[in-house]
């Protein structure tokens, strides 16, 4: 069952390309450094504050640890008055995350960015009570890639990393939300291009933000080893499958586990019901969609038509 969306900031929910760029750029100017563009600042923006500026330094230097620490205290004291700077909602974000929260999904953030920035932000831009679970960084705990504070941001919302989907920009995101244990999404309209997400394996990459609204209706996520109560979902199907007049099986179960890898959702009266199919067409036991769907009634105890979204990827 999916419960919670947890969320990347920079790059995910909000372009701070603007605020990121002045911030930087006013601090080089006080360290006696020429500027940069917003294309180095992109680059270097998904590693916390301290990378920032340190990445930004070596364009004009070789500084040594105590030189950040003078750096990066710079940076902080300029970024927290310029933080919200130009600082806008990505389009179609705002729509789909009270959609979201109108279904009961809890929501959270999760940002290598101070934990003053990513609240200042958040605030500025969706207002308060939006978000259940607002975490930046903090002392004690790991930046991303580490998943420490997605872990802690799934424990404050009460549910397991399992039935979380985690959302990002960056290979730090995909990192991080892979070895949190939840369902990780990658947005191709952030501080990252495509090809570089792909490289890090997401469970999912969308174009928009009205694509992961295909992921919210599930119940439970399926890929063959996270799948929880295995055999007892097996047994069920099979029940059900065999159990109905004039339809074969055809198929055995581990294929059909194999092409569920996306998961399966609940279907509400007049509510559209999203199902995502990866790796569609992998090997010679693909199911069809006219066998997927009867599938589908048959596990929701739905024997007339209701309205339905395949998304393949293949």
């Amino acid at each position: 069952m999916i419960r919670a969306c947890i969320f990347d900031l920079d790059g995910t929910i909000i372009n701070t390309l603007e605020s990121l760029t002045y911030a930087v750029n006013k601090s080089l100017e006080e360290l006696g450094y020429p500027g940069t563009d917003p294309e180095h600042v992109r680059s270097f923006i998904g590693c916390g504050g301290r990378n920032l500026i340190r990445k930004a330094v070596a364009l004009y230097s070789n500084p040594d640890e105590d030189d950040i620490d003078d750096a990066y205290r710079t940076y902080k004291r300029i970024f927290a008055e310029w933080c919200t700077y130009g600082n806008t909602a990505y389009e179609g974000v705002p729509e789909a995350l009270r959609e979201f929260k109108a279904r009961g999904i809890k929501l959270a953030v999760t940002s290598n960015k101070s934990q003053q920035g990513v609240e200042a932000c958040i605030h500025k831009v969706y207002g308060e009570g939006l978000f259940d679970v607002i975490r930046g960084e903090r002392p004690g705990i790991p930046l991303k890639p580490d998943p420490s504070t997605i872990l802690k941001a799934a424990e404050e919302l009460g549910v397991r990393p399992e039935e979380c989907i985690y959302v990002g920009d960056g290979e730090t995101d995909m990192e991080a939300g892979r070895a949190a244990g939840c369902l990780t999404v990658g947005v191709t309209w952030g501080y990252r291009p495509r090809e570089v997400l792909e490289q890090y394996q997401p469970d999912c990459l969308i174009d928009h933000m009205e694509d992961l609204s295909m992921l919210i209706p599930f119940i439970y996520v399926l890929d063959g080893n996270r799948m929880t109560d295995k055999d007892a979902f097996y047994d069920e199907i099979e029940d059900r499958m065999t159990d109905t007049e004039g339809f074969k099986m055809g198929h055995n179960l581990d294929a059909l586990a194999d092409v569920l890898s996306g998961g399966f959702g609940k279907h509400y009266p007049g509510e559209k019901f999203g199902i995502l199919w990866e790796n569609f067409g992998a090997s010679e036991t693909t199911l069809d969609n006219e066998f997927l769907l009867k599938v589908m009634r048959i596990m929701l105890d739905n024997d007339a038509e209701f309205d339905c979204e395949l998304k393949i990827k293949l």
